[in-house]
């Protein structure tokens, strides 16, 4: 009897979390005023528990994400073991329903925190109106503008480049310093602009770095741990771009081409 009560009141709890994460949802789809009062007052707070992961040297999320992984593929396993055992009409006892459904809450609990910490950051006022400029459709004038600035500033900066002796660039910084001096500087656009929110964790280097260039990923940002995860196969000189781009995501910025900017 108790466990059946157990049982009842986890379904009324995961069921809770849900409605609540459909509803909260919904009102930053129809409210851009209440998404932006939320991605700058409530998800900065939010940001700020996430700090202390920083001490962590490697990515909590890529270890969540390793896991979750590992389950649901061990689900799926038993799942189509277990319906070829019925097929063939044997007796086995699988688990496979605890699983699934040990599957289905975790889904809801990462629903839940993409709702809570990042959804509001896609439905806010764009960048541009947040810092008053005005949007200009590309086309062969600004284009071209914009190539010829982008060329005078790469001559200027490639004095500053070094190179190995294999002709490659290199870095005069590790990941690690790398990571920390650009996050002053968010910190520091945080303090000027005030429609960028909080601070968080430092990016944090992926361990599955090599097979995930297969996939032409250069970053994410984790939000149910709130760390800027960086794939460090790519060539030194995207990583600060990288890095400030997650950095972007991580202080409220949903869209890509607003993170880029």
């Amino acid at each position: 009897m108790i466990f059946k009560l157990k049982n009842a009141r986890t379904k009324i709890v995961f069921i809770s979390i849900f409605v609540f994460s459909v509803i909260l949802q919904t009102l930053f789809v129809l409210s851009e005023s209440f998404s932006e009062f939320y991605t700058v007052k409530v998800c900065g707070v939010l940001k700020y528990i996430f700090t202390p992961i920083s001490i962590i040297p490697f990515s909590l999320a890529e270890c969540i994400v390793i896991i979750f992984s590992i389950l649901f593929i061990t689900a799926v396993s038993l799942f189509l073991f277990h319906l070829i055992c019925r097929i063939i009409k044997k007796e086995f006892t699988t688990p496979y329903k605890a699983i699934f459904v040990l599957l289905l809450k975790l889904a809801i609990i990462v629903f839940f925190l993409f709702t809570i910490t990042f959804s509001s950051s896609y439905h806010r006022l764009d960048v541009a109106k947040s810092m008053n400029l005005s949007l200009i459709e590309p086309n062969k004038e600004t284009i071209t503008i914009a190539a010829e600035k982008v060329l005078e500033d790469l001559i200027i900066i490639s004095k500053e480049v070094e190179y190995e002796k294999g002709a490659f660039s290199s870095s005069k910084m590790s990941f690690k310093e790398l990571s920390k001096a650009l996050k002053l500087d968010a910190d520091k656009a945080c303090k000027k602009y005030p429609f960028l929110n909080g601070t968080g964790s430092v990016a944090k280097p992926l361990i599955t770095s090599k097979p995930m260039t297969w996939t032409h990923i250069a970053g994410i940002y984790a939000f149910f741990t709130g760390e800027p995860c960086i794939n460090t196969n790519y060539a030194p000189y995207t990583l600060p771009y990288t890095i400030a781009h997650e950095y972007a995501h991580q202080r409220g910025i949903g869209p890509e081409n607003e993170a880029e900017f």
